[in-house]
């Protein structure tokens, strides 16, 4: 296994992981706004939208400021779409929709980056709207994760009141709440690393990655949230600040997420497994 990360560290210093990373952070600028609104469409679906906004303000505002928490907020509220007409909703509907597939978009470019692999051209419509489609399908799934994160912090809470009166000590729950931040964070990395690539990756392989992502991203919160706490770059950069926030935050997500597409690779490498690409490839250069 040791040999899986030395590989992993050497291929993912190779590829550049900042250059991809920056782009995505420049398109996650543009996403947000449709991100967020498919995220809380889903989510307010079930549960009641203003505990829905509150939690996405919670946990942004724990690790990025409660400037930054705050913009976001303002973003959702934004970003609604008005009913002013038909056709007027329609256009924005699609513009929101086409935005929030920016930043997978451009994921699914940095993974295949990583596998060497080079897909055919976006020469129709068709084609075009199908690269899309799974864009927004892992954007909805996102939606989804997120409200069941919700039900089961929702849980964990209904649980410690009744140990409140039998057990002294409720420090191990804070490790339960880790949990299942941990485990909901990995099925998210999982489900990404399984769906965006153009390379066939089992679900062991991508659960893997989704582990060792989930590690150093959830590291990268704590040491991020201390960082603002230190420096305080928001107040050097003005009205800017959050935006500046954002980008560095996606920048980080966006390499781990990288690393972790580099350990998969290595991982299936020292396993002898056989690389499968989808239909969708057109040229592939040797690893």
């Amino acid at each position: 296994m040791l040999n899986v990360f030395k590989n992993t560290i050497k291929s993912w210093m190779g590829n550049t992981p900042l250059t991809y990373s920056a782009a995505a952070a420049y398109f996650a600028v543009f996403s947000l706004p449709g991100l967020m609104i498919i995220v809380v469409s889903i989510t307010t679906f079930f549960l009641d939208e203003t505990l829905v906004r509150s939690h996405i303000q919670n946990y942004v505002g724990q690790f990025m400021g409660q400037e930054v928490a705050t913009s976001i907020e303002h973003i959702i509220d934004r970003a609604r779409l008005k009913s002013t007409g038909f056709v007027t909703l329609i256009l924005g509907a699609s513009i929101l929709l086409f935005g929030a597939t920016g930043l997978f978009n451009q994921l699914k470019t940095t993974f295949n980056a990583v596998w060497h692999v080079h897909p055919k051209s976006e020469k129709t419509f068709l084609r075009l709207v199908v690269n899309r489609a799974v864009s927004l399908g892992v954007a909805v799934m996102v939606g989804f994760l997120l409200l069941i994160s919700m039900y089961l912090s929702a849980g964990l809470k209904i649980f410690a009141n009744w140990l409140i009166a039998h057990v002294p000590d409720l420090g191990f729950l804070k490790i339960m709440e880790l949990g299942v931040s941990f485990l909901m964070i990995s099925l998210l990395f999982t489900m990404i690393f399984k769906i965006l690539p153009n390379v066939k990756i089992q679900i062991k392989y991508a659960f893997a990655g989704g582990v060792v992502s989930s590690f150093l991203f959830m590291l990268g919160e704590l040491g991020f949230a201390k960082a603002i706490a230190t420096f305080a770059p928001e107040s050097m950069f003005g009205a800017a600040g959050s935006i500046v926030l954002l980008m560095i935050w996606v920048t980080y997500g966006c390499t781990i997420l990288q690393f972790g597409a580099e350990f998969i690779k290595a991982l299936m490498a020292h396993h002898e497994e056989e690389i499968r690409y989808s239909r969708f490839v057109k040229t592939r250069t040797m690893l």
